[in-house]
């Protein structure tokens, strides 16, 4: 998610970088030869630095993500369609069906997004459970207004702070 970040980083860094090189060689108005590659060494060394420290690193899986698809592991059938927006290691541990809220896995809500339409994906989808933030993203107001609508319940065994596990309830209809 962060690599054009990271780009744009060391771009705006070298146009600071390049630029303070300027200004210094204006400075003394002349430019010995030496300080052609002056630039270029500070460059590659704060990104030599840069990158060491983030390769030390150890990398984990976002303890919550995993311990919550663990839980939907253990306590929900194979066949149990859970619909959520963070996809990737919530899913993996559970090892269930999942429905991308934000379109990636379910190309239909990538469409509903792009046009803000952010409930429209519960008129097409009828997940079992579905999974959402407390407070609630923005890309979960269908969710929530399911909820207030008596479609879906909290579920009373999930207990996992900062989210909520919603239930459809078994007087709902379907889309």
């Amino acid at each position: 998610y962060y690599a054009p970040y990271f780009i744009f980083i060391m771009v705006y860094c070298t146009q600071g970088l390049l630029w303070v090189f300027d200004t210094i060689v204006a400075f003394f108005h002349e430019k010995p030869p030496w300080t052609h590659y002056l630039p270029l060494l500070l460059i590659v060394s704060i990104l030599v630095y840069w990158a060491s420290g983030i390769s030390a690193r150890p990398r984990q899986p976002f303890k919550p993500y995993k311990d919550i698809g663990i839980w939907l592991n253990q306590y929900t059938e194979q066949t149990t369609q859970i619909a959520m927006v963070e996809i990737g290691i919530i899913g993996w541990y559970s090892n269930r069906p999942i429905i991308d809220i934000l379109g990636l896995i379910s190309p239909l809500n990538a469409r509903f997004i792009g046009e803000r339409k952010f409930e429209e994906w519960l008129k097409h989808y009828s997940p079992d459970l579905i999974l959402i933030h407390d407070p609630p993203w923005p890309h979960e107001v269908g969710a929530v207004n399911a909820l207030a609508a008596g479609r879906f319940e909290p579920d009373p065994r999930f207990g996992f702070q900062n989210y909520r596990l919603l239930r459809r309830t078994p007087t709902a209809q379907q889309p």
